[in-house]
C-alpha cells in the first residue's frame, strides 16, 4: 500500500511539471532575435506596463514570465547581476484603446501576481549565439487566468534595485524598418576650405506601417554656405569641367527634386556638415526596388565655378517589413509612483510566459 501511495504521489508531481508550457510574445520571436533592444524597466526605479494583443484567443493560466539578454550587442561591463524589489500585476487591457494613464487601461481588476525581491542574472557577456536563453525568470506567487479576450498585460512597479546601470533586454520595435541599399558613385570635389572631399550618403528606410523615410547627410561642404541634395530618377553620367583635383567629376542625377540643408539651408559653420532631415512619404506597392540617384551641391565662394559637388549616390527602396505586432509599452522612467507615462505602440520586451 505504501509503495502504491508513493508511486501515486510521484505521478501527481510529474503531471504538472510535464504539462507546463511557455508562450513567447511578440509571436514569432521564441527562437528569433528581436530587431531592437531595451533596458526598460529592469535597471532602475520604474513604472512600466506592457500589453500583448497578439495573444488574443490564447487563454492560459499564467504562472510566471521570463526575459532574455539582447543577443547582438557586445559585452556590457555595467550589465551586472542585481537584486530588484518589485510588484507585478497581470490582467487584460485593450491595446487598441490604450492611453497614457496606467490605471484606466485595465479591464477589470488585475491580479497582484508577484510582490517581493527578484534576482536578475549577470548579462555582462555577449551571448555565444542569438537569441540568448530566457534566463531572467520570475515565477508568480499568485498565478492568474488569462481569458484571451483582450491583450494579456503585465505591469511592474520597481521602487528600488541594487544597480542602475545598462541591462539590455531583447526587444521588438515596430519603428524599426528595412534599410534599402545604396552605392557610392565617383568622388566629390574638395571645397576650398576643406581637406577632404565632399562626401554624400542617401538612403531609404521602409516601415511596417507602410511609410518610407528618405535621409541624406553630407560632410566636407564649404563651411556656412547654402547646400542642397539633388535627387532624380535618371543618372546622366555626364562629365563636368569642375573640381580640378578630380578631373573625372560627373553629374550623377537629373535633379528633379532638391532638398536643402536642415540647418537653415546651410552647411554647419564649424565643419561643413549638413543633412536634409527625415522626409516621409507613403509606400505604394510596386515601389520596392525603385532606385534614385542623388548628388549634393554647395556654394563655394573661392571655387572657380562658385559651386562644389559631392559624389553621386544610387539608393534603392526596400520592401516593407511585416506590420508592427499589436503590442505596446507604457513607461515612467525613474518615477515608480507615476500615474501616467509615455506610450509606445508596436514596442515590447520579448517576454516568455509560463503556463
Amino acid at each position: 500500500m505504501r509503495k502504491l501511495i508513493a508511486a501515486s504521489a510521484i505521478l501527481a508531481l510529474a503531471i504538472p511539471a510535464a504539462s507546463q508550457k511557455t508562450t513567447v510574445s511578440p509571436v514569432g520571436y521564441a527562437t528569433k532575435e528581436g530587431n531592437s533592444n531595451n533596458t526598460y524597466p529592469w535597471y532602475m526605479p520604474f513604472h512600466y506596463m506592457q500589453g500583448h494583443g497578439d495573444l488574443r484567443n490564447k487563454p492560459m493560466a499564467i504562472r510566471g514570465q521570463s526575459h532574455r539578454r539582447d543577443g547582438t550587442l557586445g559585452n556590457f561591463t555595467s550589465a551586472v547581476a542585481r537584486t530588484t524589489t518589485c510588484t507585478i500585476w497581470v490582467g487584460e487591457t485593450d491595446d487598441t484603446k490604450v492611453t497614457t494613464t496606467f490605471a484606466t487601461n485595465w479591464i477589470g481588476k488585475p491580479t497582484v501576481a508577484f510582490k517581493g525581491v527578484v534576482k536578475q542574472p549577470d548579462w555582462v557577456t555577449k551571448p555565444v549565439a542569438a537569441p540568448a536563453p530566457f534566463n531572467f525568470t520570475i515565477m508568480y506567487t499568485t498565478p492568474t487566468v488569462y481569458t484571451g479576450k483582450n491583450a494579456l498585460t503585465w505591469e511592474v512597479v520597481i521602487p528600488q534595485t541594487t544597480a542602475t546601470t545598462t541591462y539590455p533586454g531583447d526587444a521588438v520595435s515596430g519603428g524599426a524598418g528595412n534599410a534599402g541599399p545604396y552605392t557610392m558613385l565617383g568622388k566629390g570635389c574638395t571645397a576650398s576650405d576643406q581637406t577632404r572631399t565632399m562626401d554624400l550618403r542617401c538612403y531609404f528606410y521602409t516601415y511596417g506601417d507602410k511609410r518610407v523615410r528618405h535621409y541624406c547627410y553630407c560632410y566636407g561642404s564649404y563651411r556656412d554656405q547654402p547646400a542642397v541634395a539633388m535627387l532624380g530618377f535618371k543618372n546622366p553620367n555626364t562629365a563636368l569641367p569642375m573640381c580640378a583635383a578630380t578631373p573625372t567629376m560627373k553629374l550623377y542625377t537629373d535633379a528633379l527634386f532638391t532638398f536643402p540643408s536642415s540647418y537653415a539651408g546651410k552647411s554647419r559653420a564649424t565643419d561643413g556638415y549638413w543633412n536634409t532631415g527625415n522626409k516621409y512619404f507613403p509606400f505604394v506597392p510596386g515601389m520596392e526596388k525603385a532606385t534614385t540617384w542623388s548628388q549634393a551641391a554647395s556654394l563655394d565662394p573661392k571655387a572657380p565655378t562658385g559651386v562644389t559637388l559631392s559624389n553621386g549616390v544610387s539608393s534603392t527602396i526596400a520592401t516593407p517589413p511585416p506590420p508592427p505586432a499589436p503590442v505596446y509599452r507604457l513607461y515612467a522612467r525613474g518615477t515608480p509612483q507615476a500615474t501616467t507615462g509615455s506610450l509606445g505602440k508596436g514596442y515590447a520586451l520579448v517576454t516568455q510566459f509560463h503556463h
